[in-house]
């Protein structure tokens, strides 16, 4: 669905948009250079700034080494899903 987009903006914030309009955020403008994001096989979500510091996670570490996926629904949600087991981890906004 080309109406959401998730962007990591310049500055390390990494952004949900419906359209032009933001709708989601994670507050880490300006804590960072150069930003990445990880999804790590514990299912947690990272971004690291240029130096490999972790800025920001998701919070969803499991203790089973597994397969996941982050979905842009087209629902206006960010889903995070075990796709071994097809369950939902964790959506946003």
């Amino acid at each position: 669905n080309a109406m959401y987009k998730l962007k990591m903006e310049k500055d390390c914030n990494l952004s949900f948009y419906f359209l032009t309009k933001q709708i989601w955020e994670t507050k880490t403008k300006k804590l960072g250079f150069n930003c990445y994001c990880i999804l790590d096989t514990n299912q947690n979500f990272f971004i690291y700034d240029d130096m490999h510091n972790i800025i920001w996670t998701s919070n969803t570490n499991s203790k089973i080494t597994t397969e996941s996926a982050i979905i842009i629904e087209d629902i206006g949600k960010i889903s995070l899903y075990n796709t071994l087991t097809n369950s939902l981890i964790k959506q946003w906004p």
